[in-house]
């Protein structure tokens, strides 16, 4: 039969994130009882609790994906982006450098140092990273989902850099 994760994904996708968040300890309880830990699942609860404005339970489980997978640069993003929704700038920034430094064309990673940098009134910072955001783009088709922006195309991604940055970033094709 279909697992609770993929009943969990579904709900998730359709934007039911405490039904998904009920599926996901359904799928953590069988895992623990099989003796597995499923990470994918924790992240997955992890964006739940986020998407609810949940960022303290959020910010829990991000961290035990990273205990479980320390190499895992989704994880890390996961962990940096619930650590900037809180307003905990200079955490997020050290766990988004992380998942650039285990992915180095992470670009959402990129595009979210960026924004703090910004909000830093770190210009110069910000550009670097919007530049080299914009940079691995370029190799994206424009309809191509960009990984971990939950389904938003490399051409979105494209226009929103370019509409925040106050002045055109030069970038080479």
């Amino acid at each position: 039969g279909i697992t609770p994760y993929a009943e969990a994904t579904a709900l998730y996708e359709q934007g039911l994130y405490a039904a998904a968040i009920d599926k996901l300890f359904q799928q953590l309880e069988h895992d623990k009882s099989h003796g597995v830990t499923s990470g994918t699942a924790m992240a997955l609860l992890a964006r739940s609790y986020a998407n609810r404005g949940m960022l303290d339970q959020a910010l829990e489980w991000a961290e035990k994906t990273i205990a479980i997978d320390k190499l895992n640069s989704d994880y890390h993003y996961l962990y940096g982006t619930i650590l900037q929704e809180q307003g905990r700038l200079d955490e997020a920034i050290v766990s988004l450098r992380r998942a650039v430094f285990l992915e180095p064309n992470f670009v959402v990673a990129h595009f979210a140092l960026g924004n703090i940098a910004r909000q830093k009134g770190r210009e110069k910072d910000a550009d670097r990273h919007y530049r080299i955001a914009l940079k691995i783009l370029s190799d994206y088709d424009e309809q191509a989902p960009v990984p971990a922006s939950e389904g938003m195309t490399a051409g979105r991604l494209i226009h929103m850099i370019l509409a925040m940055t106050s002045k055109e970033i030069p970038h080479e094709k």
